[in-house]
């Protein structure tokens, strides 16, 4: 007690230094915590599965309940009880339905409560957590519904999908450890239970002494390293580019060109407090092993299994699809593989129509809570989707010659004015993420009178009547690289 009293002492120093909640420091510190634990668990305890298990348990408990509250880890073990007791009972054809269903069904009323409290700001509760351990929920009953399914059936399944089905349910001791797993459980990322078996039982490192996870001092240190270089850029945030100003009559007195200048700028600056957490993050999975990809052509180990964020992709976007496969990559996968693709898709793996895209974002959005400007920005964001998919098919072509090579230096302009359109888009839409209501949100957009939703709306119609442009005829057949996100987490 008398650690968890300095510990309490120290948060409110530095809260009221950098002057942030106390509950985001305390949740930061927690992020740094895991690391060393994390440490002490998987690389000092004799590799003992079970003893391991429990010392993970026993630490994420310990965790949440320092830094969300004394009953805040409930929510997750009552839910997860429910779910292991569905896919035990209920017919597999049946269970990963019945699990998706109340695991979100369940989180939406975690989100609902929220809502029930006086105040619109975001604040840390039992949700946190559980949105990864839905995901978790939700991955496990349908990859034991894959493993279920015909010998005919398993043919046509993705790649991703073949990789990832479970034929058999995990002991409930294993499931809990699967659950409570300490690098994963407070912010991410998910990962799937075929990789944790792996981890667990050490044939994910097979061709290494003892089945044991190489050393990660180094890479831990750049982890680290990573997230100490956004500490500048995030105060800078707080003090000088905060979303706040975006509110202030100041802002609404500003020319229109600086306006939707700012938009970008002080939107841009918000995502580094998202970077900042994903790298805290992955430098725990790096420190457990877990994150072991392999080795590199020039035999030089990796360690990017689990990324949360590739920031730079992010901020240079080719396209709307490079900000999405980018930006909380474990969380896409989820998405991509979970939702979007268990629609039907033509011969080249395209949807149909409109459905899947739709479907995936109103799932991203349940997944997030009932904010209404949660609902805002992935509308927007869908609109700006379908319009970014039919201007590459309608547009793009026009800068490919017919042998199939690129038209330079034209092609140039269309690579940069994608750019700066995607990301100014996405950072038009970026402030009801943040305001998280309606009516400031709205206020906000008609202070750049709507220009993101007019040019999209305008694109897309436009395009939509604009004729189909010739097809190129490349002159070789190499493949195509796999799509980013399913390649970085297989």
């Amino acid at each position: 007690m008398e650690l968890v009293s300095l510990l309490e002492v120290f948060v409110a120093r530095v809260a009221n230094a950098i002057e942030l909640p106390t509950e985001q420091v305390r949740f930061v510190v927690c992020l740094f915590m895991m690391c060393p634990l994390t440490t002490i668990i998987y690389r000092l305890v004799p590799p003992i599965a079970t003893l391991r298990t429990v010392l993970s348990i026993a630490a994420t408990l310990g965790l949440t309940m320092y830094c969300l509250g004394p009953t805040m880890w409930i929510p997750s073990f009552f839910a997860s009880t429910v779910c292991y007791i569905m896919m035990r009972f209920i017919p597999a054809p049946y269970a990963h339905k019945c699990v998706f269903a109340f695991s979100m069904g369940y989180l939406s009323y975690l989100h609902l409560y929220r809502l029930w409290l006086p105040s619109i700001e975001w604040t840390l509760d039992a949700t946190a957590p559980q949105m990864i351990v839905t995901i978790k929920l939700t991955t496990l009953a349908i990859n034991y519904y894959d493993g279920n399914r015909s010998a005919e059936a398993k043919e046509k399944m993705t790649e991703f999908q073949k990789q990832h089905y479970i034929t058999q349910l995990p002991s409930l001791f294993d499931f809990y450890g699967y659950i409570y797993f300490l690098p994963s459980f407070l912010a991410g990322p998910y990962l799937e239970y075929v990789d944790y078996k792996a981890f667990m039982d050490g044939t994910m490192f097979k061709n290494f002494p003892g089945k044991q996870a190489p050393n990660s001092f180094l890479p831990v240190l750049i982890g680290f390293g990573r997230a100490f270089a956004t500490v500048p850029f995030l105060l800078l945030g707080l003090r000088v580019f905060s979303v706040d100003f975006l509110r202030t009559e100041a802002f609404y007195a500003l020319p229109l060109w600086e306006r939707m200048l700012r938009f970008y700028v002080h939107v841009a600056v918000l995502r580094i407090r998202y970077y900042f957490g994903w790298y805290l993050s992955e430098t725990s999975f790096i420190a457990s092993g877990i994150a072991y990809n392999g080795k590199d052509s020039k035999g030089n180990m990796l360690w990017n299994k689990y990324r949360g964020c590739y920031p730079l992709a992010i901020e240079f976007p080719v396209n709307v699809r490079a900000i999405t496969d980018n930006w909380n990559v474990p969380t896409a996968v989820w998405l991509k593989n979970y939702v979007y693709n268990r629609f039907p898709l033509n011969e080249k793996g395209q949807p149909v129509n409109a459905l899947p895209t739709i479907a995936t974002y109103s799932t991203s959005a349940f997944w997030h809570g009932f904010y209404p400007g949660y609902y805002l920005f992935f509308l927007t964001a869908a609109l700006f989707t379908e319009t970014a998919k039919l201007a590459r098919r309608k547009l793009r072509p026009l800068f490919i010659k017919k042998d199939g090579s690129e038209r330079l230096p034209i092609k140039y302009v269309y690579d940069i004015a994608g750019v700066i359109i995607t990301l100014w888009l996405f950072d038009y839409a970026g402030p009801a993420f943040e305001l998280l209501d309606i009516p400031r949100t709205m206020f906000l957009w008609s202070q750049v009178y709507f220009a993101g939703h007019a040019f999209a709306a305008l694109a897309y119609i436009a395009l939509t009547f604009a004729p189909n442009p010739p097809r190129s005829v490349p002159t070789n057949s190499a493949p195509q690289k796999p799509p980013v996100v399913s390649k970085k987490q297989n």
